[in-house]
């Protein structure tokens, strides 16, 4: 493996190490895909915050190219959904047992 293929595996490992352990696959096929196709991607997963939270986020994205064309990350937006999902969670709690009266 070449020097820049090297710093891309290292920026690829640091890229999905907060990814929560279970959404790791989907991601990690998201990112290569991305890099095979060159083209802006989008996905909802899990991250674990530096404080151990988990959060939900939907991630929409391209690639980062140097000077030279060189692959060097990615670049976009994380938007943290968590309080979406929760108040969904609690509403469909809240009609189940509203319809089970």
């Amino acid at each position: 493996m070449h020097r820049g293929s090297q710093q891309s595996a290292r920026r690829r490992q640091w890229l999905l190490g907060h990814k929560h352990p279970e959404d790791y696959p989907h991601v990690s096929a998201t990112v290569h895909a991305m890099g095979q196709s060159h083209r802006p991607f989008s996905t909802r997963h899990r991250i674990v915050t530096v404080q151990g939270e988990t959060r939900d986020v939907v991630v929409i994205g391209e690639e980062l190219r140097d000077d030279s064309g060189t692959l060097i990350g990615t670049h976009g937006y994380y938007i943290d959904v968590t309080r979406i999902r929760d108040a969904q969670m609690d509403a469909t709690v809240a009609n189940i047992v509203d319809t089970r009266r």
